[in-house]
């Protein structure tokens, strides 16, 4: 499987983790930094990409970028609103 025709599967493989690696350095700029989050919240997001790639990864043989990007942006801002919250 992955050394199918033309190694298109390892093609789309290298294009979606380059999309997640650009992903998760835009959103750690803007979100985690931008929003000054607390290092433990940083951690929990982290920790639930990682845990949603793999399991995505898992469970298509493939990074279902869809399902990953919406589900972490949302918790991203979840974690910001709670941030928020506690500051004021």
């Amino acid at each position: 499987m992955l050394y199918s025709v033309h190694g298109s599967y390892l093609k789309d493989l290298i294009l979606q983790y380059v999309a997640l690696t650009a992903y998760v350095f835009f959103v750690y700029i803007t979100f985690c930094d931008g929003f000054s989050l607390k290092p433990l919240r940083k951690f929990i997001w982290a920790a639930y990409f990682v845990g949603l790639s793999v399991i995505s990864y898992l469970a298509v043989g493939r990074f279902d970028l869809r399902v990953i990007i919406s589900l972490s942006s949302m918790l991203a801002i979840i974690l910001i609103w709670i941030q928020k919250k506690e500051n004021k």
